[in-house]
């Protein structure tokens, strides 16, 4: 089983979402409710949510 890995996504309109990714480091799409789609990125950057370590996505530009 591959684990699960927990990143927050930082700007935009999924500013703050936490989500569990398979494969840290690959892009990830987040679907607006409009119908529209943002990408965002891994950084090298980490939080500490609720006594979590999380990897820190941000907007692609």
């Amino acid at each position: 089983m591959t684990p699960q890995h927990n990143v927050v996504l930082r700007g935009g309109v999924a500013d703050g979402q936490t989500l569990h990714c398979s494969h840290v480091g690959s892009p990830v799409e987040w679907e607006d409710v409009g119908g529209g789609a943002l990408t965002y990125v891994g950084t090298e950057e980490t939080e500490t949510i609720n006594g979590t370590t999380v990897t820190v996505y941000r907007l692609a530009h």
